[in-house]
């Protein structure tokens, strides 16, 4: 029974499975108790967030997302879930065509039979293989491609409704036409690995791109007579940008300035983690072994190589309000309740000002959450826009300025 001022909530599930009843009093959570248990104090150092959504990701636990099955690693994405992760857009990066569809077929399969515990599937993101060369990065410059909409169109057509994200390096000869012919099947495109000029992002603006991806990385440096992408995100109104936010791809200043150009409704926070994320010392692969760099931290970024890792890196450098990693959840992106995590330790220096602050979804099945715990809980405190980001790849955002027309394009 609730009082005045008092919440009970019993029945809650973790992302681990554990059963637990909440009590808050006041505005604040007072009592955590197991299921059929005794209360456990200290609750209230308890932060609670939606549970995030990773839009990159290209591996976790082992599974490397392009070449192994998720079926055979369910196991490894219920740990992900744990991190409080909750929903995700498995990333594939640029390889030979029979690779690719060998692992369209795979994700396929899951997407009708996904594992439960693993986190929801908001369908895949594409990234490449029309990018620069000179931007390359670890993607294998002999599987990029020149921009061909007939063999992308076949691709989607053959899979239809699993790519919800595609990465495309503007400047590429065709590649207006194919973010204007991508933007018509509500296919979000996304501005990476390249070196475009400012006057060559607004032409994909205005053909319907509405993301950058991994804003700073892969891209050509801003310069005050050739802003280019980077110019053209942080001055514009347009792009939705994802950063990695563990203080290594992106120095702490430079998160500063996208987080005050960008602001909470704009700025989302990615883990772009590799198959060794969240197993500690291992082999880096990406697709194929990569040659250990001094310095680098392996098993993916941020502590626990989790996307909780780098949100609360992200928190401690002063970007503490973003749309950091949206969340899993939302319209009909998922169902099983709300979804939301929690964790200990600090505050953020902000608090999210994102425009929607929710993350469940309508359907059966009690809350989630997720303690921190290895890389911690995606997202970190850092929520908001929940609803809003998962229908970014779902084409579910309909209305207000965040709607389907900052998604596509006017169709």
């Amino acid at each position: 029974m609730a009082g005045a001022g008092r919440i009970e909530l019993t029945g809650i599930t973790l992302a681990g499975g554990d059963r637990v009843a909440l009590v808050a009093e006041n505005g604040r959570w007072t009592v955590v108790a197991p299921a059929g248990g005794d209360a456990v104090a200290g609750a209230e150092g308890l932060v609670w967030h939606p549970g995030a959504l990773d839009p990159h990701i290209n591996g976790w636990g082992g599974c490397d997302f392009l070449l192994d099955d998720p079926a055979d690693h369910a196991a490894a994405l219920a740990t992900l879930t744990a991190t409080g992760t909750t929903a995700f857009l498995p990333t594939l990066i640029s390889c030979d065509e029979e690779t690719l569809r060998a692992a369209l077929a795979r994700w396929q399969r899951w997407q009708a039979a996904p594992a439960v515990g693993a986190p929801r599937f908001c369908g895949l993101h594409l990234e490449g293989p029309f990018l620069a060369p000179e931007r390359a990065g670890v993607h294998p410059r002999e599987f990029l491609r020149a921009v061909d909409p007939v063999w992308l169109g076949r691709l989607l057509d053959d899979f239809p409704g699993l790519v919800r994200l595609v990465t495309v390096a503007p400047e590429l000869p065709g590649a207006i036409a194919l973010v204007a012919a991508l933007a018509r099947r509500w296919v979000t495109v996304g501005l990476g690995h390249t070196a475009a000029s400012v006057q060559e992002v607004r032409a994909a603006v205005a053909a319907g791109a509405r993301w950058v991806t991994h804003l700073f990385n892969a891209m050509a440096p801003f310069h005050h007579r050739a802003p280019g992408v980077v110019g053209a995100a942080l001055g514009g109104g347009e792009l939705t940008c994802e950063v990695i936010a563990d203080g290594l791809h992106v120095a702490p200043e430079g998160l500063a300035i996208a987080y005050r150009c960008l602001g909470p409704g704009r700025l989302v926070v990615v883990s772009d983690g590799l198959a060794a994320a969240g197993m500690g010392d291992t082999p880096l692969r990406l697709g194929a072994p990569l040659a250990p760099r001094r310095g680098r931290r392996r098993g993916g970024r941020g502590p626990g190589g989790g996307l909780g890792g780098a949100a609360r890196r992200g928190a401690r450098f002063g970007v503490g309000g973003g749309r950091t990693a949206g969340g899993g959840g939302g319209g009909g992106v998922g169902g099983g309740g709300p979804v939301c995590a929690y964790h200990r330790g600090a505050r953020p220096a902000a608090r999210s000002r994102g425009p929607a602050a929710g993350g469940g979804g309508g359907g059966s099945g009690g809350a989630r959450s997720s303690r921190a715990g290895g890389g911690g809980p995606a997202g970190g405190a850092m929520a908001g826009g929940a609803a809003e980001v998962a229908g970014f790849f779902t084409g579910e955002v309909t209305s207000g300025r965040n709607g389907a027309e900052r998604l596509a394009g006017v169709r």
